[in-house]
């Protein structure tokens, strides 16, 4: 779940921190979420101001993950215009991502399977699966 502009464990593992940023006293995790341009990056995030949410197309998925600041978790929907899920991940294996990587989705009919598939193609990725229910609640798989 997203709330008061933080990302509880619903997208975030915290009892993996060392996999996400510090700045200052605070955890406040780069989160960046990719999406097709025409995508509104809160979907699913409504009434919540997440610190630091960025998005970027797959383009730029790249650049984004080996630039200075790398973002600590990486949102990614199921499939894209000329993408799926599997690419972004090659894509962030490939520039050494090491923050927690999930797949978004609203109606895929079977999260768990995608969620293992992940992980057995990307034992290197902190994978895993985040389902956007009706009223923008999210649940982890």
């Amino acid at each position: 779940m997203v709330s008061g502009g933080k990302i509880d464990g619903s997208i975030i593992d915290w009892t993996q921190p060392q996999r996400l940023g510090h700045h200052g006293n605070s955890l406040t995790p780069r989160v960046l979420f990719l999406t097709q341009g025409t995508i509104d990056p809160h979907a699913g995030l409504s009434g919540s101001a997440v610190a630091n949410l960025r998005h970027c197309g797959f383009a730029e998925l790249d650049g984004e993950l080996r630039a200075p600041q790398p973002p600590d978790v990486l949102l990614c929907p199921l499939m894209g215009l000329g993408w799926d899920i599997f690419d972004a991940a090659e894509t962030a294996l490939a520039a050494g991502f090491g923050g927690l990587f999930r797949g978004v989705t609203r109606d895929a009919p079977n999260p768990a399977l995608i969620k293992r598939d992940l992980a057995a193609a990307f034992p290197g990725l902190y994978t895993g699966v985040v389902v956007v229910l009706p009223g923008g609640m999210l649940e982890p798989v």
